[in-house]
């Protein structure tokens, strides 16, 4: 699963706050537990001092004074919690001893807590310390720890720590959270900006951001929108000059046309009119027939040719003229008598001021729509809407046929060809599912200097 960047870096963040804390309270731990042996060693140092004082003294007298060892000095000395002190003579027998006890306090260490820092550090070993006198007399002072007390006393300190110290790290964090956030604020814009790219938008800006690497990418961004706005321009304009191109060739086409294939269909329909009334036999009266009826449907089919080739303004008719023409002729050549279907045309708006070229492509686009319900729809009703207001022109063409769906619409050469002109003037035609049935064909173009006649 792909995270955002603001969890990635809160979690990264969150993550080397909980490393440092760890740091923090384990290198308190280890602190404590240093001073734990350092204040033993200390201990026993202030307690070897005392009795060494006490035995160089009773040495250079006559004999070992009962005085010796004096105890009430070494049970002032402080000592850590729950830790005996131990004093033997150069036999190792017990002379003296005193321990301080320990009761465990209600906020002791945790059990899980003190059975691990006594397995890992808990200083268990008792510091002793030799005294000498000046005749080699001996004793040994020893001072035993309570690892017990220890794991308390390392527990509290680190407690003590954690608290605040959880507060100050979460608080840097939250800080350094705050402010990548800040710094990234720039993400959503370039997000958005390649997002529009995307969708083939190229008039969105950004930048200029406060840091240079934000601003490089911004600048990028923009240079690549720019370049692609440009290379949008240069590939509508070839469009458009493919289509007033093509426009041309249909007309050099139906021209051709007429003049020679309708010439010499004439000239056949004429010879066999002429020729049938002087041959001889059934049979060849038969054939002679066959070639006038041959003539006559290559005539018809010619002449559908031809008005589909035919510009659409021939004979100067306006653009709301053209489209009922066209309507009226692909109805009579497409629709049996048999059949009923009801054909509404709406043209509204001027469209005078418009360019031939421009013109030309919505009457095709008309043509080709009209022609696809006609044929493949199985449609009763069929309404379309040529529409100009000042800012748009709309083309809507809907039936209520079978329909079909977005694999078939991908195959047909219509299909290609209203796609084909709609996006050599920045269009995207939708064909969506009528209600009940049928399909809705719509699509609008902005107007702009390129639509306008020069």
């Amino acid at each position: 699963m792909v995270m955002s960047l603001s969890t990635l870096i809160f979690r990264r963040i969150a993550i080397s706050g909980l490393l440092a804390l760890s740091a923090a309270v384990t290198w308190q731990i280890a602190n404590n537990h240093g001073q734990v042996i350092s204040k033993y060693q200390t201990t026993v140092d202030s307690m070897h001092r005392i009795l060494s004082m006490q035995f160089v003294g009773l040495s250079q007298s006559a004999g070992l004074a009962p005085r010796f060892p004096d105890w009430d000095p070494i049970r002032q000395v402080e000592r850590p919690l729950g830790s005996c002190a131990h004093l033997f003579d150069d036999k190792g027998a017990l002379l003296r001893s005193a321990c301080t006890g320990y009761l465990r306090p209600g906020n002791a260490a945790p059990e899980w807590f003190s059975r691990v820092y006594l397995k890992t550090l808990a200083f268990d070993q008792p510091v002793s310390r030799q005294i000498v006198g000046t005749r080699d007399e001996k004793a040994s002072i020893e001072l035993r720890p309570e690892p017990l007390a220890e794991a308390d006393m390392v527990w509290a300190a680190a407690t003590a720590l954690t608290v605040p110290a959880a507060l100050i790290i979460s608080l840097l964090c939250v800080v350094v959270w705050w402010s990548v956030g800040d710094a990234l604020k720039p993400v959503k814009s370039v997000m958005q900006s390649l997002g529009d790219l995307e969708q083939s938008i190229t008039g969105t800006r950004i930048g200029p951001f406060p840091t240079r690497e934000f601003s490089q990418i911004a600048l990028a961004c923009n240079r690549l929108a720019t370049t692609l706005e440009e290379n949008r321009i240069e590939r509508l304009s070839l469009s458009r000059k493919l289509l007033s191109v093509q426009e041309s060739e249909r007309r050099a086409i139906a021209c051709d046309l007429h003049d020679e294939f309708g010439q010499h269909l004439s000239a056949i329909s004429a010879s066999a009119a002429v020729i049938r009334p002087v041959v001889a036999g059934q049979r060849y009266v038969d054939d002679v027939l066959r070639i006038e009826q041959s003539a006559a449907k290559l005539h018809e089919h010619l002449r559908m040719l031809l008005h589909k080739l035919r510009p659409w303004n021939e004979g100067e008719l306006n653009l709301s003229e053209s489209i009922r023409d066209l309507v009226g002729e692909r109805t009579r050549a497409l629709v049996s008598p048999a059949q009923s279907i009801d054909v509404t045309v709406s043209v509204d708006g001027d469209f005078n001021q418009l360019s031939n070229t421009f013109c030309s492509a919505v009457y095709r686009i008309v043509q080709e729509a009209f022609t696809n319900a006609l044929r493949h729809a199985d449609a009763t009703r069929i309404a379309i809407d040529v529409s100009r207001t000042r800012e748009y022109v709309a083309v809507n063409v809907v039936d209520d046929g079978k329909g079909c769906d977005a694999e078939q619409l991908g195959r047909g050469f219509g299909i290609a060809g209203i796609r084909e002109r709609c996006l050599a003037y920045g269009a995207e035609p939708r064909f969506t599912v009528g209600e009940p049935a049928g399909l809705v064909f719509t699509v609008e173009f902005v107007i702009n200097e390129s639509l306008l006649a020069s």
